[in-house]
């Protein structure tokens, strides 16, 4: 049986991130995002336990995400599909006394147990990938949780098949995503409850905002 051929965002995805791996970071420094309060509300409805197993799709150069998440004291595995991106990761994160795990792999082509992580964390991320492939991801996440696991996700609101941008951060760019209401719909039919739900504006640039929607969501026991 012959091997699907990856979707051209792939490749389009890698190899703008690994050119502007550094440019993003500085880039996504400069305006303040829900990021850090999201992540504080995910770990506060956390157990305590250092035995905590967390999976981060699209982490980026680890800062701040991937840091609190450790700081937290949470055993981290944190994936990106950027070699570049990861890289700065390893500079920035160190060895995290040996809780932290770095994976450069299209988050499509991960797999774990079923029932085997405490929560999924996924920033900036999933509006990289083609719609299709957004809804199969929540529902293997669904899986891949324990009973009463969490998820952690933002998303865009706008519905768009197929956004492709020629000079982002000076790089091509590939998203795509559904409407706020079709979205609340995907991760209920992916099997969670949606305890918060929240369409929050983030500045891009000093004249530039951008709506996205943040969604806490929970496995059923």
């Amino acid at each position: 049986m012959a091997t699907p051929t990856p979707h051209f965002s792939k490749a389009l995805i890698a190899n703008s991130y690994d050119k502007m791996a550094a440019v993003y970071l500085e880039w996504t420094s400069k305006y303040p995002s829900p990021r850090e309060e999201y992540t504080q509300k995910l770990l506060a409805s956390l157990p305590t336990s250092s035995d905590l197993k967390l999976l981060e799709l699209g982490c980026g150069a680890g800062i701040p995400g991937t840091k609190l998440l450790l700081e937290h004291g949470c055993q981290v595995l944190a994936n990106d599909i950027s070699a570049e991106q990861l890289k700065l990761a390893r500079q920035n994160l160190g060895s995290a006394d040996g809780k932290l795990e770095l994976s450069q792999k299209d988050m499509m082509e991960l797999d774990f147990g079923e029932g085997s992580l405490d929560a999924v964390v996924a920033f900036y991320s999933i509006i990289h990938l083609p719609r299709t492939e957004q809804k199969d991801l929540l529902s293997r996440i669904q899986k891949w949780l324990k009973p009463g696991g969490h998820v952690l996700i933002n998303l865009g609101t706008k519905d768009v098949e197929e956004g492709i941008a020629h000079d982002w951060l000076g790089e091509g760019m590939y998203w795509s995503g559904f409407d706020t209401k079709s979205n609340e719909s995907m991760v209920l039919e992916a099997g969670f409850e949606i305890l918060q739900s929240k369409v929050i504006d983030q500045r891009e640039e000093e004249d530039k905002v951008i709506p996205f929607l943040w969604i806490l969501g929970k496995k059923g026991l």
